[in-house]
């Protein structure tokens, strides 16, 4: 596998009572980050917090109102250079953490693609 050191990437999930969807999700993200290093950071705004599996941090937030106060709470969780958001119902595909991650570094000074 190769090693990842110059841009650091993470992918950033917000989400309220889909736990369901959440976990069906993670059995692809976990693997793409891990590949390149990447972190996987969730804000649940549920009021019963998400179980974390290995991998993943899990914010349990029931005290934010609404997506735009989640994602401001998950950019302040990260010191990535990179972000990905995604919905809480997306299945990457197992090269998709890879590729992003060769965009990133390819293209320094794009700030989104």
């Amino acid at each position: 596998m190769q090693k990842y050191t110059t841009v650091i990437l993470a992918f950033l999930i917000p989400t309220k009572n889909r736990p369901d969807c959440l976990a069906r999700s993670l059995r692809t993200v976990v693997p793409a980050a891990q590949a390149v290093g990447a972190e996987v950071v969730v804000c649940d705004q549920s009021p019963s917090a998400f179980t974390a599996v290995n991998g993943v941090r899990v914010l349990h937030r029931p005290d934010l109102n609404g997506l735009p106060a989640a994602r401001n709470v998950l950019l302040r969780a990260t010191t990535a250079d990179v972000v990905c958001f995604l919905d809480d119902d997306t299945d990457l595909a197992p090269d998709f953490a890879v590729r992003l991650h060769e965009i990133a570094e390819r293209e320094p000074d794009c700030t989104g693609w």
